[in-house]
């Protein structure tokens, strides 16, 4: 499942936010179920994400759940540093398996993009066994997709790529 989205909403919160104050590797998170399989050339060095968790107080959950046609449980958001990617994987959605567990319906993810694309950034998807490459997107586009859609992302330009993830149930 995959469908291309464009919402208005002011992020200028999330612009302004010291991502820089989390640093982790994607690949030592829980998007991914198993990284004892990736290659040692990956390290935080080239895995590096900036993440941060944002509430229904710092953002309009119902609002960005209305343009989404999605119940909003989770929004944070990444940003990627030139020279970083997050490799190849599908989204388990492990905090609203934990969380949220008892609610119905689909789990799907909104990745929105909120810095304006610069060559070298991308996001391939495979659909279908076909691969596609998005590049640029302007501010506030982006994809839904569930946890069927193998998907990676990396930043090789010279400027910050930030998303912002919102995660819930289609409605």
């Amino acid at each position: 499942m995959l469908e291309r989205i464009s919402v208005d909403y002011d992020f200028v919160k999330i612009l302004a936010a010291d991502h820089k104050q989390n640093s982790v590797s994607s690949v030592q998170t829980k998007i991914f179920s198993d990284s004892s399989d990736f290659p040692r050339s990956y390290c935080l060095e080239n895995t590096r994400i900036h993440q941060l968790w944002w509430t229904d107080q710092d953002l309009d959950f119902n609002d960005l759940g209305q343009q989404l046609n999605m119940s909003v449980k989770t929004v944070s958001s990444i940003l990627l540093p030139p020279g970083s990617c997050i490799p190849l994987h599908r989204d388990t959605f492990h905090k609203l398996k934990n969380e949220f567990s008892t609610e119905p319906g689909n789990m799907i993810r909104a990745v929105i993009y909120i810095t304006e694309y610069d060559p070298g950034q991308f996001t391939q998807l495979i659909i279908d066994g076909r691969t596609e490459t998005f590049t640029e997107w302007s501010n506030c586009q982006g994809h839904i997709w569930d946890d069927q859609v193998p998907h990676v992302t990396a930043n090789a330009s010279y400027k910050d790529l930030i998303t912002v993830n919102v995660s819930g149930f289609r409605l």
